[in-house]
């Protein structure tokens, strides 16, 4: 287990592994800012890319504490497409994320 605490590194060191299919010379996010926010927005009550989308404009000063957001918040759009993208991968975002919740769940973060 890691021991950077920090609100991004159980993240960053779970979610490293994740697939980045998107072209090099497009990339306006880190990948890291968009799983955190969608994370967190979903977290929150966001049921659809665009709720997602508007938690992160509305939380950006907060985030902007712990993620680099580069070009500000990603839009629906930006969402859509990665998340669309990644589904057809080998190891899946939802395998990922539930990997993550149960190593939480029963390692925390001392």
């Amino acid at each position: 287990m890691p021991t950077d605490c920090s609100p991004t590194a159980l993240l960053e060191t779970h979610f490293g592994t994740l697939p980045d299919p998107r072209a090099a010379h497009s990339i306006d996010h880190k990948l890291i800012d968009i799983i955190v926010i969608t994370i967190c927005g979903t977290i929150c009550g966001g049921d659809d890319w665009e709720a997602i989308a508007e938690y992160g404009g509305t939380k950006q000063d907060w985030l902007k504490t712990f993620l680099e957001l580069p070009n500000g918040i990603p839009s629906p759009d930006t969402l859509s497409i990665y998340y669309h993208e990644t589904k057809n991968e080998g190891r899946s975002q939802d395998q990922t994320s539930q990997g993550w919740l149960g190593r939480q769940l029963s390692e925390g973060c001392s």
